[in-house]
């Protein structure tokens, strides 16, 4: 048989005593508590302050061996797993208007059919599926728009491959401009100037004329 030695003798005889009071404080068997297990009584002086107190000596306890010692790996073996087993990428995902309106009647129909046109919540949910309806109705017409489908193909973009590098971007960009109006006036140019004075000119005069035809057609 072969013998420990005096380090490896107080190890052992430490766990086992850590197990043990362990054991005693928490009984998985008949649920007893710290303060059942004899140790500890919530009466006399101290009461729950010493429970509180013994819990803390038991996770401060320095003797308290690793039980369960993970791996010990190094920078070189790290990479090595990290090589094969590369992390999975980040899928974004989009969902079409007309199946975000789609998937809210499902349960809206589950849900009316528990119910009786006497419960206040069933003309509730008949209101909630009709407008759900309107709204189904009105983006299945939009998908044969082509103005309304390139924004659906924007939007996706925006949500799936597009987001990243959009991020990307936005924390990349320069400072963001925090000149006020009048400053930016000031800055301008002398072109720059003419032109934002003459396209001034040209709305005014677009809108004069539009408010004299809706005053003539009013007539």
């Amino acid at each position: 048989m072969t013998s420990l030695s005096d380090d490896e003798f107080y190890s052992s005889r430490r766990q086992h005593e850590f197990e043990d009071r362990m054991d005693r404080a928490f009984d998985p068997q008949t649920c007893h508590s710290l303060s059942d297990s004899g140790e500890i009584s919530w009466g006399g002086d101290g009461g729950k302050d010493a429970i509180l107190a013994a819990i803390d000596a038991l996770a401060n306890d320095e003797d308290i061996p690793d039980l369960h010692p993970g791996p010990r790996f190094t920078d070189e073996e790290l990479e090595a797993i990290r090589a094969d087993h590369p992390a999975t990428p980040i899928v974004h995902g989009y969902t079409p208007r007309y199946d975000r309106q789609f998937k809210k009647r499902a349960p809206l129909e589950q849900e009316l059919a528990t119910l009786t046109p006497e419960e206040p919540r069933y003309h509730e949910v008949m209101a909630e599926l009709a407008e759900v309806n309107r709204r189904i109705k009105i983006e299945l017409e939009r998908s044969t728009d082509d103005t309304y489908r390139k924004r659906e193909r924007i939007d996706e973009y925006k949500l799936t491959i597009g987001k990243d590098e959009r991020n990307a971007s936005r924390r990349d960009r320069p400072e963001a401009n925090v000149m006020t109006p009048k400053e930016v006036m000031a800055a301008e140019t002398p072109d720059e100037k003419v032109k934002r004075l003459r396209e001034r000119k040209k709305e005014t005069q677009a809108l004069r004329r539009a408010k004299k035809k809706a005053a003539e057609d009013a007539k």
